[in-house]
């Protein structure tokens, strides 16, 4: 499904997902992915949600963040943990999470309107 609104040049956006990837500016990812304007970084294992490696990389660039979108599989199937929905609010992220598909419109609608979003993706098949 391509879902590729209008966003400045140069900024990554989610071109595609499903069958097990995303596109990216032209570039397939097979894997768990945190996608910021300037970078996609692997983010996870392969079949489980490692949510403080996901801490530790968002905290890493908490001054280009001011919402993260998770998006857990084709069904969310597990909630954020409190702590770490707190040491993100603390330093000033708002979180949501959502299936992967609404994660990826979502980051390429606020991305093309100039906000600061960062999605942490899941692959859905």
């Amino acid at each position: 499904m391509d879902i590729t609104p209008l966003v400045p040049e140069g900024q990554k956006i989610i071109q595609r997902y499903g069958a097990g990837n995303f596109v990216i500016n032209g570039e397939n990812f097979s894997y768990p992915i945190i996608v910021l304007a300037d970078e996609v970084i692997k983010w996870s294992g392969e079949s489980d949600i490692d949510f403080k490696n996901a801490l530790d990389m968002l905290l890493a660039r908490k001054e280009k963040i001011e919402v993260v979108l998770f998006g857990l599989g084709e069904q969310v199937q597990s909630l954020l943990p409190q702590h770490l929905k707190n040491e993100l609010k603390a330093a000033g992220i708002a979180t949501d999470i959502m299936n992967t598909g609404a994660a990826c419109r979502t980051y390429n609608v606020l991305l093309a309107e100039g906000r600061n979003v960062a999605a942490a993706v899941f692959p859905v098949e």
